[in-house]
């Protein structure tokens, strides 16, 4: 059976993909049956989006989970969804059987960015309930410009290559025998009396996944999760060290979403510093969802106040410009550290109440951070990045994404707007961006859209 290889993706792109009845085939496990609605210590669900480039190394993400396995102190569950065809299944993982009888779902494929998938894999998540929750999102990041590539491999392949895959049957028989032992699983799921809802969202939404520090991705994704584990910039291809993260976890099953936020980000920092480890880039942070409206409302009032000051006072629009080229800048998302950014404009001569302004976001930082780790030479990384382009790779339809964002968030893009404006203006007052910049800016105040900010 397909799944039940080593690792069935060592080989990128097998030139012929042979299945059997049993990749068309599953049933629920007596020992998946028995915990059916028993509540544990911990939920862990692992949200794999492998079907890309990343399938070698998630398959063995999920066999660290499943190494661990489920017990009464977790249940390990995850919905992971393969480069091939058949490999997209969701399954509570055991540690003493073989992956296929783990299953609770089989698909022939599966859209992993699409939210309503998220959805379906929380709700069979339901059926194994803890009193603490943790979801991993396992796959390619983009910050605010997305998660979870889904690039449909397998699919695209059959369709330009009908000879890569050998069936046991016709498709449509394959797929029919795949679709009543969904629906005879499904029927039994059914007889169980649901587990209660949840009452409130996840203890932890844990990112295994590049530059999902971004803090626009934060604020979209606060309210489904009490702590955030993110990474600022790159996460190293192994991803979270699962197998030591839910061992630990084991030992230790009463300590608070908290102290597991503190331990996956320092097992996961140790775990790159091991001597057969290449050293990591990773800039991590755990964060605490409740404390991000506080820091962002801080940032909008430092926004809105040296934005008020660009046109009149040449000092703020050097300090501005200092604090946006000094800073750590991600060439992958054109974002820089906001910390950084922040400290950088502290350091230049400032009127008063710019210099306030400044000083509350750093006041209020403290509150926000859980744990934090950075590599050595991480130069100015604290965790949490901002959309920061240079002005030539300035994004307009950030301007429309930015109004779409909780907590006021979209006072950052205006700043920049305006700080653009003035700074080609100077520099380049024929430069094509103005002119983009300002319909742009016209078109969304005329839908009522955009209100610019009233200052004193």
């Amino acid at each position: 059976m397909l799944i039940d290889a080593d690792n069935p993706y060592q080989e990128d792109s097998p030139r012929r993909l042979e299945l059997t009845l049993e990749d068309f085939s599953f049933s629920l496990s007596g020992a998946n049956r028995q915990a059916l609605g028993r509540t544990a210590p911990w939920s862990i669900v692992g949200y794999l989006a492998a079907d890309c480039n990343l399938a070698p190394l998630m398959f063995e993400d999920l066999k660290e989970m499943k190494a661990v396995g489920s017990g009464d102190e977790l249940h390990v569950m995850a919905l992971f969804d393969g480069p091939l065809l058949t490999d997209a299944f969701f399954a509570r993982l055991n540690r003493d059987s073989k992956l296929s009888q783990d299953l609770i779902t089989r698909y022939g494929e599966l859209n992993t960015h699409k939210p309503e998938v998220l959805t379906l894999a929380l709700q069979l998540a339901g059926l194994f309930p803890g009193e603490k929750r943790v979801l991993f999102l396992g796959g390619h990041g983009q910050g605010w410009r997305g998660a979870l590539l889904d690039e449909n491999r397998g699919l695209r392949r059959y369709q330009r290559d009908p000879g890569w895959l050998r069936l046991p049957g016709t498709y449509q028989e394959c797929f029919r025998r795949l679709e009543r032992c969904n629906r005879q699983v499904q029927e039994e799921l059914h007889r169980r009396p649901p587990a209660p809802a949840p009452a409130k969202p996840y203890d932890i939404l844990a990112f295994d996944a590049c530059d999902m520090g971004n803090i626009e991705a934060v604020a979209a994704l606060a309210e489904q999760a009490d702590l955030l584990v993110v990474t600022e910039d790159q996460m190293p291809g192994q991803g979270f060290p699962y197998g030591r993260v839910l061992a630990a976890l084991t030992r230790n099953p009463e300590q608070p979403p908290e102290a597991f936020c503190r331990l996956l980000v320092q097992e996961t920092k140790d775990f790159y510093h091991l001597p057969a480890r290449p050293r990591s880039r990773a800039t991590q942070v755990a964060l605490r969802s409740r404390s991000l409206p506080e820091v962002i409302a801080a940032l909008r009032h430092l926004a809105e106040t040296v934005s008020s000051l660009l046109d009149r006072d040449a000092a703020v629009r050097q300090a501005a410009r200092y604090a946006l080229d000094m800073t750590w800048h991600s060439p992958a998302t054109d974002s820089i550290d906001l910390k950084d950014m922040v400290l950088n404009l502290t350091a230049c001569p400032l009127p008063g109440e710019v210099r306030q302004a400044a000083e509350a976001f750093l006041d209020a930082w403290p509150g926000m951070v859980v744990a934090a780790s950075a590599p050595e030479g991480s130069g100015g990384r604290h965790g949490v990045s901002i959309y920061a382009p240079r002005p030539e790779r300035f994004d307009p339809a950030y301007l429309r994404l930015a109004d779409t964002l909780p907590y006021g968030l979209s006072s950052w893009s205006w700043f920049l707007a305006h700080y653009y404006l003035q700074v080609l203006g100077e520099e380049a007052p024929r430069h094509p961006l103005i002119r983009v910049l300002q319909d742009t800016m016209e078109e969304m105040m005329r839908q009522g859209l955009y209100h610019p900010p009233s200052h004193r």
